[in-house]
C-alpha cells in the first residue's frame, strides 16, 4: 500500500545566524513560526539545456545544472505579539533598539543604512512519512509583506528569501514549539488607524511592503558566493471608503485645499501624508507602523457616480520617504523579549 506525505504535519523554523557562513545548528534557539497558506521554500535547482545539430527530428539536448538557490521562494506566517511581530521586522529592515528595565521591553526597529541579517530557516514536513527535512542557510529576507483588515483579520507576514545555501538535508528538527499566543488581529487596530494623525474609522484594510532589492552573483558555480544589494523601498497603503471625512484628505491632495474653490485645476505639486497604525493587545503587548511621509498617488482614484450605487473605494498608496531626520519607516514593539533581534 502507498502512503502520501502528511502534507498537514510539520514545522517552521527560523533564527538569525550567528556568524554568516555557517548554516544554525538544529540546537540553536530558534523561532517556532504559524506558517499559513501553501507558500514555501525550495531548493530551486534548475537546469539549462544546448539544442545541437544531430540529424534527428526530435531533439536530445545536453543538460546542465543551471543554478541552485538564490531566489529560493519563502512562507506566509501569523503574527504573534510578544517575541515573533518584532523579530520578523528587525530580520529585514536590520535594526532593533531595545529600551526598558522589564516587561515589557520596547523594541524600536527603523530603517536606516543597516542591511538585514543572514538567516536560517529549517522546515520539517511529514511524519509516518519522511518526515522530509531541510534547511536554508546564510539566507537574508528580500521582501517582506505585512497585511490585516476586513477582508483579512488576522495579521500576516509574507516573507520571500534569496539564500546562498539551498538547500540542506537534515535528519533532526528545532525544538522550539508554539508560544500559544493568538495572532495580532483586525479589531485591535480599532481607533489607531490615522492619516496625518487623524483616525479614521472608515479605513478597512493596510498593507506594508518592504522590497530590499536583492540579487546574488554566481561566479564560477551553480550556487551564489555572494549577494548582490540594491537599491530597497518600503511601500504603505491604507484603504477605505469615501465619506464625508475622508474627502477632505483626498481634495487636498488632487486640489491642494480642503476647500477648493469652482474651477481649481489639480495642484502640481507632490503630496505626502503620514500613515500610523497601532495593534494593542495589552498594556504590554502591541505593535506600532509609522510612516511619515508617504508620497500619495492618486492615479487610480474614481470618485464618480455608478450606476448601481454602492461602495466607493479609495486606496491611500505610496512609496515612503524620508521626512528630514526621521525613518521612513518605525516600526516599535512591546514584547518580553530583553535582547535585541539582531
Amino acid at each position: 500500500m502507498t502512503a502520501t506525505i502528511e502534507a498537514g504535519v510539520g514545522d517552521v523554523h527560523q533564527i538569525k545566524q550567528a556568524a554568516a557562513g555557517t548554516i544554525e545548528p538544529v540546537g540553536s534557539t530558534f523561532k517556532h513560526l504559524r506558517k499559513v497558506g501553501d507558500k514555501a521554500m525550495k531548493a530551486a535547482k534548475t537546469l539549462g539545456s544546448e539544442e545541437w545539430v544531430d540529424g534527428e527530428n526530435f531533439g536530445s539536448p545536453g543538460h546542465y545544472v543551471d543554478t541552485v538557490g538564490g531566489d529560493v521562494g519563502g512562507f506566509v506566517t501569523q503574527v504573534q505579539p510578544g517575541g515573533v511581530d518584532g523579530f520578523l521586522a528587525a530580520q529585514i529592515i536590520g535594526s532593533d533598539v531595545v529600551t526598558g528595565a522589564s516587561d515589557p521591553y520596547t523594541h524600536t526597529i527603523a530603517t536606516s543604512s543597516a542591511q538585514g541579517p543572514v538567516q536560517t530557516v529549517r522546515a520539517k514536513t511529514g511524519v509516518n512519512v519522511g518526515p522530509f527535512r531541510q534547511g536554508w542557510g546564510d539566507a537574508l529576507v528580500n521582501k517582506a509583506v505585512m497585511n490585516c483588515g476586513q477582508d483579512q483579520k488576522v495579521m500576516h507576514w509574507d516573507q520571500d528569501f534569496m539564500a546562498l545555501k539551498a538547500a540542506v538535508w537534515a535528519t533532526s528538527s528545532p525544538s522550539a514549539t508554539d508560544s500559544g499566543t493568538d495572532p495580532y488581529n483586525w479589531a485591535e487596530a480599532t481607533g489607531a488607524l490615522t492619516i496625518d494623525t487623524v483616525a479614521f474609522p472608515e479605513i478597512d484594510g493596510e498593507t506594508l511592503e518592504i522590497d530590499r532589492k536583492l540579487d546574488v552573483h554566481r561566479g564560477d558555480n551553480p550556487a551564489p558566493v555572494c549577494f548582490v544589494y540594491g537599491k530597497g523601498e518600503v511601500m504603505r497603503t491604507f484603504s477605505a471608503l469615501v465619506t464625508d471625512s475622508v474627502l477632505p484628505v483626498i481634495k487636498s491632495t488632487l486640489y491642494g485645499s480642503t476647500t477648493p474653490s469652482h474651477g481649481d485645476a489639480v495642484t502640481s505639486a507632490v503630496t505626502s501624508v503620514a500613515l500610523e497604525s497601532t495593534y494593542t493587545r495589552s498594556a504590554s503587548r502591541s505593535i506600532k507602523i509609522t510612516t511619515p511621509k508617504v508620497l500619495v498617488r492618486p492615479d487610480d482614484w474614481e470618485v464618480f457616480p455608478r450606476a448601481e450605487g454602492g461602495k466607493i473605494p479609495i486606496a491611500f498608496t505610496g512609496r515612503c520617504v524620508k521626512s528630514g531626520s526621521t525613518a521612513l519607516l518605525t516600526i516599535v514593539v512591546k514584547s518580553g523579549d530583553s535582547a535585541a533581534y539582531v
